[in-house]
């Protein structure tokens, strides 16, 4: 593994990851914590997660990694239904998140910060510094190394080994338990799919606590041995991608959009000559040598040269951006992960070919009647043993009369597979025939280059209602070319030359898109959101609860369209 630090790469040797990894599974042990206990992980992607991870499961402990960018209350929530004898967070920020939930678990004895910087006058008896147990547990080691490795051979396939949680899009987040059996089972699936070999590199930046991310990231190490790259923090993953330049690579839909809109705002103020050169290297359907080397260098200046899978994860991507990244020539992949499942489901390319088949992933996902996908197979999450987690008890996933596990989402069959269209219709539009499923107008409106992200609300008294939050970059250089004065972000979304602009965007949109779906008024969150925020689900997309709740009545005029 490697991981930025003060803008150097620092390494971490397969010897270093067992020896560190015995260290803190003993300093565990040495602060009793016993088999079956939970250990939570608060913490962007970084080594010190994996090694905490891979201690934790290998003493008979259960491993639980939380968002990082949960909200306090999010965090107080998951806690108290996971139950943690000991906590792990990143640094102070993240530590001051727990703080205020440590009341609410009982069992909490522990809370270890990686990054001590700015600790000083924590006065709690539970908290250490990550490198003070390290050192205890490599004490411990020297004493008695075998008893970690006699930890491991006691072990069985069927107690659980993580908890994983869903991503509460449309309701409060479950935690899901997932035994040893079926976490091998998922690692060695990621294994048949991603294209990797010994001494490639990957760049991990989604959230190991997702399950396709931490299933896919343990495949690569343990299966592929490829090594694993850590950016420095969500502002340097741009120049650290093109450090990188990874053959596979995993990203939620506003990663890759963003990458979108950088290179298509760049192209905006490029030379007359190299707009030219690159439209047209995109449009022409058979490419001469300098079309490719137009677009090969696009590809260099993203970083994304050595791609041999671009997998988008977490939720859908609008069509126009898809066929982008087809046009330059990146091998795009879109996976849909069900956290009951323990990870990936289907893994469907984004090609010119509409019956490019998916890839197999282990599981089949089949359609119910109502249109619910369900997915059955080894490990599918349908069996005894598997279940939501509430502090130690567990309750059953809901099946199908086949026992077949229900998803909660709605799909369509398509010629490579079944497609995902959103969760079932429960907030769909009314009318007569197919349901109209808002996830379809948000998907369309996110295509828009000024328009980061939608939620269309399902009102009967009040049809066609939908709230945006528009993509900031675009808005401010569209202000600046056109010299329109602005205090701030929230005074420039309220200007009479933004709302029109979003207007004719609107209108574009509502074109394409049956009358059920059309927007009728809409209204411009004057916030820019940001990772924490209660408004964001983990793969970076408005939360269709909590943005309802609060855009239930308008706080401000809609526009109307």
């Amino acid at each position: 593994m490697r991981h930025k630090q003060g803008g150097v790469w620092a390494g971490l040797s397969w010897q270093e990851f067992l020896d560190q990894g015995r260290a803190i599974g003993l300093a565990l042990l040495n602060s009793g914590l016993r088999a079956g206990e939970v250990v939570t992980i608060l913490s962007e992607n970084r080594p010190e997660w994996l090694v905490v991870d891979m201690a934790v499961q290998a003493v008979g402990a259960i491993s639980h990694g939380l968002y990082p960018g949960s909200a306090t209350d999010q965090v107080a929530h998951a806690l108290e239904a996971a139950g943690p004898v000991a906590v792990f967070v990143e640094n102070t920020d993240q530590l001051m998140k727990v703080l205020p939930a440590a009341s609410l678990c009982t069992r909490l004895r522990l809370v270890v910060v990686m990054d001590a910087q700015g600790l000083r006058g924590a006065d709690d008896p539970r908290i250490v510094q990550y490198a003070d147990l390290l050192a205890r547990g490599l004490r411990c080691a020297e004493l008695d190394a075998q008893v970690f490795d006699e930890f491991i051979d006691a072990g069985a396939t069927s107690p659980v080994a993580v908890l994983l949680g869903t991503a509460g899009t449309t309701g409060s987040s479950r935690l899901v338990a997932v035994n040893q059996a079926g976490v091998l089972a998922r690692v060695r699936q990621c294994a048949r799919w991603l294209t990797l070999g010994k001494g490639d590199h990957c760049l991990s930046f989604t959230p190991l606590s997702q399950a396709g991310e931490h299933m896919a990231v343990l495949a690569a190490l343990l299966v592929h041995d490829s090594l694993v790259h850590f950016p420095e923090n969500s502002a340097t993953l741009i120049n650290d991608l093109v450090e990188v330049a990874p053959h596979v690579l995993l990203g939620p839909p506003r990663f890759w959009e963003k990458m979108h809109y950088r290179v298509q705002l760049f192209m905006e103020d490029a030379m007359p000559l190299a707009r030219t050169a690159y439209g047209r290297s995109l449009g022409v359907a058979r490419r001469s040598w300098w079309h490719r080397a137009v677009l090969r260098r696009v590809q260099v200046l993203l970083g994304l040269q050595r791609l041999r899978m671009a997998l988008v994860v977490g939720a859908s991507l609008s069509g126009e951006v898809a066929a982008w990244y087809t046009a330059i020539g990146i091998p795009l992949h879109t996976g849909y992960c069900v956290a009951e499942a323990g990870g990936f489901c289907s893994i469907q390319p984004i090609s010119d070919e509409p019956s490019a088949p998916a890839l197999d992933v282990g599981l089949h996902l089949e359609l119910a009647e109502e249109g619910e996908i369900l997915v059955r197979g080894a490990g599918a999450g349908a069996g005894a043993d598997d279940g939501y987690w509430t502090n130690g008890q567990l309750l059953p996933f809901e099946t199908s009369a086949e026992g077949y596990l229900r998803t909660g989402d709605f799909g369509a069959a398509t010629a490579s597979g079944i497609r995902v269209l959103g969760r079932v219709p429960a907030h769909a539009v009314p009318g007569d025939g197919q349901p109209a499923l808002p996830e379809i107008a948000e998907d369309a409106l996110r295509a828009s280059a000024y328009i980061a992200d939608a939620v269309f609300l399902v009102e009967t008294d009040r049809p066609g209602r939908c709230v945006l939050v528009l993509e900031e970059d675009s808005i401010r250089k569209y202000a600046q070319d056109r010299e329109v004065p602005f205090a701030d972000y929230a005074s420039l979304v309220h200007r009479p030359e933004v709302r029109s602009l979003i207007s004719e965007q609107v209108e574009l949109v509502n074109r394409r898109l049956c009358s059920r779906l059309q927007v009728v008024d809409f209204q411009v969150v004057p916030l820019v959101y940001r990772t924490g925020d209660e408004e964001w689900t983990p793969a970076l997309r408005l939360n269709r609860r909590v943005v309802a709740r609060k855009y239930a009545r308008a706080e401000q005029e809609p526009v109307q369209v």
